[in-house]
This record gives C-alpha cells, sequence and structure tokens, in this order.
C-alpha cells in the first residue's frame, strides 16, 4: 500500500472517530433530557442534529467509499 493512500485510509479513519464521538455525546445529552420528560417531543434540535448526523454518515461513506475503491485499483495493479 502506498504511503499516500495510508495517509489517506488513517485521515478517513480519524474523521470517523471525530464525528462518533462528538455526535454521540450530543445524542447522550438528547437522550438524557428526552428521559427525564418522556412524554415530551423531540424538539428542532433534535431533528436538526438527527439530520446532521445521517448526511454525515452519508458524506462518510461515500469517502470510504472512495478511499477502498483507490485501494482495490492498487490492488489490482498489483497483481496484472
Amino acid at each position: 500500500m502506498s504511503t499516500a493512500l495510508h495517509q489517506r485510509i488513517q485521515q478517513e479513519i480519524e474523521l470517523i472517530e471525530r464525528f462518533s464521538g462528538s455526535y454521540g455525546r450530543q445524542f447522550n445529552e438528547l437522550i438524557g433530557r428526552m428521559n427525564q420528560c418522556p412524554t415530551a417531543l423531540p424538539d428542532g434540535q433534535c431533528l436538526r442534529m438527527c439530520i446532521e448526523a445521517v448526511n454525515m454518515v452519508l458524506s462518510l461513506q461515500g469517502h470510504l467509499a472512495h478511499v477502498l475503491d483507490d485501494l482495490s485499483r492498487l490492488s489490482a495493479d498489483s497483481v496484472n
């Protein structure tokens, strides 16, 4: 594996770790608030954060797909 591809994969891993840590903490806070008042409906902040999180997951999957594509091409080139 090339150094550049290895670095790119490492960057994606770090991005996923930051994303999951940040949003995980925020969701834990929201869940705690919702657990304090189980009959309350989710507010706009909750909806916005859910939409942002789904958008970020889709973006990360796109990034990973590109990295995996590069990795598969590199593997195919090394076989040929």
